[in-house]
């Protein structure tokens, strides 16, 4: 089998022979008729059927670790994503603007949390109930290889999941590496659809010297529209502010206030700064703009008519009266007139005399945008040395660069839109929406999703306190928002803050399979669902819950309607609800709170008699636990 292997690589698949494939190569090919193009793998049945499942545990609010909870927008789950995606499909169909992953890379070593086709209470105990150690259930050891199967099926169904959650423009990017981008195109073709892939960015993070042959300094992050079409209709652009305008803008004014209206004096000094600068700074990429005038800082571009075979009329030289040299495609305006005109507006560049063609003015302030570039030049290390001066210690490797996450987000989204992240990882596309909306003031908000993840016994993260990635997360998130908090004082409604949820176990009793076989368990079972809630149920938790059975935002306001006769809470989102938990419930609470048609009434099924069900189903949405 080795040396089958070594000899007919392409027969083999995961390790395994294929012997269709075997077949095809050794002459003994299928009918023509028979083959299609496909897409399949081992366990995508299953993926489906994972898919089809719906979620059974519930988000809990964690007011304690949480920064300024009651009034953020801002949220982190902490939990497991299959089963947080489930839970938030209802509320956040269609809501999200922009989705950021950086799921893990299938480099042979263990990835995955493995995922358990077969639904069942156990599953769930294990998956929500956040055991004390965490949950490690780990595939795709070393020994073992590679198995793409296994890694797509974990993406595949999260990707689907996600999109679901898309709005109509909605954009998602994917971070990867080269041992599954090919698959990863596939999955998202089939996903989102090949019409609508954008791009594919490289990353150029810096060459790795301990390579034996080439140095794979690249990852990848793939981008794809949910609608692309919709994109070009809206006209729909993604621009970024070049870096190092204001450097050079800082560097014109202080050279005006020394030298006033000498603008010859200005733009040499400019120049002589330009000449001074590290090639790295940002502001040495634009030195053409080496000019200065009244109306801001210029070069002198082509002024050319594009093709050629332009206009060829007689301009003068404003200093020595004589006619300048004519561009040998022909002037850029179509009639002596308009060129005049635009050289009375100051708009024409002039040489020392008549022996050199004159330029148009471009201004800097002019062409300040950009459009995002398909390769992205940056050192993946300063995204942990800005997480080790944030954290104060080199606790978590390879972070995402939260600037460059934020180029992203500011070309992308605008205020009040939702970026999402379901790999959070160390939280590092939270901050960059947290310190794009510093820098613009508009009003984004982040929902992130990470595993209570165990970090390495030994590890400098455990020995500085953090026994799982999601707590390096919080905690970097609340220095992130203690930082921030002292610059933005000229943005008072800057969002500073962020909810956490945890993913529980539902409080809702959930049926065990019964086979039909043990009237003693069948009974155990009976007995429990006398009451329909877990034994030592937090009321606050419930309602939770019951705001993500009828879709409503994590966001939503909760507030005490009254709390006589019976206690009564008022949910308050763009569609509201009232619940009440009382084991007994007065009529004279359902008449205090002025029920109409279009109001929804929760309590327990047990609260109310057959008469009071009648009575309230009349006046409004009655639903039971």
């Amino acid at each position: 089998m080795a040396s089958l292997k070594q000899i007919l690589p392409e027969c083999f698949s995961e390790g395994e022979l294929d012997i269709d494939k075997l077949r095809l190569v050794i002459g003994q090919a299928p009918n023509s008729e028979d083959e299609r193009y496909a897409f399949s793998w081992s366990g995508r049945s299953e993926t489906f059927r994972n898919i089809q499942s719906s979620g059974k545990g519930t988000l809990i609010p964690d007011k304690k670790e949480s920064v300024n909870f009651e009034n953020t927008e801002n949220i982190f789950i902490e939990g497991e994503n299959l089963e947080v995606l489930k839970l938030l499909q209802k509320s956040y169909f269609g809501k999200i603007k922009m989705i950021y992953i950086d799921p893990p890379y299938n480099t042979g070593k263990d990835f995955i949390y493995k995922d358990n086709f077969h639904i069942n209470s156990k599953f769930y105990t294990e998956q929500t109930g956040q055991s004390k150690d965490g949950i490690k259930l780990t595939s795709n050891m070393e020994t073992s290889g590679r198995f793409h199967s296994d890694w797509m099926s974990f993406l595949y169904s999260r990707l689907y999941l996600a999109r679901n959650l898309l709005t109509s423009d909605g954009i998602i990017f994917v971070s990867l590496d080269d041992n599954e981008v090919h698959n990863m195109r596939l999955i998202m073709d089939e996903i989102f659809g090949e019409e609508n892939y954008i791009a594919s960015l490289v990353w150029e993070g810096g060459r790795k010297n301990d390579a034996k042959f080439i140095s794979v300094s690249h990852d990848y992050i793939l981008c794809y529209a949910v609608d692309y079409g919709l994109l070009r209709e809206n006209n729909v652009t993604w621009r970024l502010r070049k870096d190092g305008l204001d450097e050079i803008y800082n560097k014109v004014d202080s050279l005006k206030n020394n030298h006033k209206n000498d603008y010859k004096k200005i733009t040499e000094k400019l120049r002589k700064w330009y000449s001074n600068l590290d090639k790295k700074d940002p502001a040495w990429q634009h030195r053409h703009y080496k000019y200065v005038d009244k109306h801001g800082v210029f070069f002198g571009g082509d002024i050319s008519w594009p093709g050629g075979g332009g206009p060829c009329y007689e301009i003068l030289h404003p200093t020595t009266k004589k006619p300048v040299k004519i561009p040998s495609h022909g002037w850029r305006y179509p009639n002596k007139c308009k060129m005049l005109d635009e050289i009375k507006k100051g708009n024409i560049l002039f040489g020392d005399d008549e022996n050199s063609v004159p330029c148009i003015k471009r201004y800097l302030h002019n062409v300040e945008d950009q459009v995002l570039g398909s390769v992205i030049y940056k050192d993946r290390r300063n995204a942990r040395r800005q997480l080790t001066k944030i954290m104060g210690a080199d606790i978590f490797d390879n972070p995402k660069d939260p600037d460059i996450l934020q180029n992203l987000i500011r070309a992308c989204t605008a205020s009040d839109d939702i970026v999402m992240d379901f790999f959070a990882g160390s939280g590092s596309t939270a901050q960059a929406v947290l310190n794009q909306n510093l820098e613009d003031g508009q009003n984004r908000k982040f929902l992130c999703v990470q595993i209570d993840e165990i970090t390495p016994k030994g590890s400098i993260a455990r020995r500085q306190g953090y026994e799982t990635i999601s707590k390096i997360a919080k905690e970097r998130l609340r220095r992130v928002v203690h930082g921030l908090a002292d610059k933005s004082g000229v943005n008072s409604n800057l969002d500073l803050g962020f909810k956490i949820f945890k993913l529980r176990k539902s409080h809702y009793r959930i049926w065990n399979d019964y086979e039909g076989s043990n009237l003693k368990k069948l009974q155990k079972q009976m007995n429990l669902f006398k009451t329909p809630l877990i034994t030592g149920y937090q009321e606050i938790n419930v309602i939770y819950e019951c705001i993500i059975k009828e879709g409503l935002s994590l966001n939503s306001i909760v507030k005490k309607a009254f709390s006589n006769p019976n206690i009564v809470y008022q949910i308050v989102d763009k569609r509201n609800f009232y619940i009440c938990l009382d084991k007994n419930i007065k009529m004279s609470s359902i008449e205090k709170l002025s029920l109409s048609n279009d109001d929804i009434f929760i309590c327990l099924e047990a609260a109310l008699n057959d008469a009071q069900k009648k009575n309230i189903s009349m006046i409004c949405k009655l639903r039971t636990v």
